[in-house]
């Protein structure tokens, strides 16, 4: 963490900035205050990337199987007259493709349900439960005059004894 003020370099322990004097309190409350919300908004960036990557890749992937099937219909199907075993081709492809892609889905879904669900920013945080910790045990330090007094009174069963003697 670097001072706000001078721009020095201080530790999260330090409660003023050596450097020019600076209350990093009131700063580093302010700071835990803002940490949640600008962890939502990093994962809402996160996801807006994610999606956007899954278009791309998408779009890529179904861009490359179209040209291989448009290769297939003309190169075999069109210019070479082999009908069928165009079309045995054509649906080899279509069936790998949509495999593959199955397992796509099948593995996000994995991961997206392994994962903690992410904290909504809008919703308060729990109420406590009502449930009270339990107290700890207390037992007070026995004091000075405590011992003294024990004392006297083993004296004075003592000096009974000798003056009943």
């Amino acid at each position: 963490m670097h001072c706000p003020n001078c721009g020095t370099k201080t530790s999260t322990e330090q409660k003023f900035c050596r450097a020019c004097g600076l209350s990093l309190d009131e700063l580093a409350r302010m700071l835990t205050e803002q940490l949640p919300e600008a962890r939502a908004r990093l994962l809402e960036r996160q996801q807006k990337v994610e999606r956007w990557l899954g278009r791309v890749s998408g779009a890529f992937v179904a861009m490359f199987v179209c040209a291989i099937i448009v290769a297939v219909v003309w190169g075999v199907i069109i210019a070479k007259g082999q009908i069928l075993g165009g079309l045995l081709f054509l649906a080899f492809i279509i069936g790998a493709v949509a495999s593959l892609s199955l397992v796509y889905y099948n593995e996000s879904l994995k991961e997206k349900l392994g994962q903690p669900p992410a904290p909504n920013p809008s919703l308060p945080d729990p109420a406590p439960t009502g449930k009270l910790l339990p107290e700890p045990r207390f037992e007070p330090v026995p004091s000075v005059t405590e011992r003294t007094t024990d004392l006297l009174a083993v004296e004075e069963g003592r000096g009974a004894k000798s003056g009943r003697q």
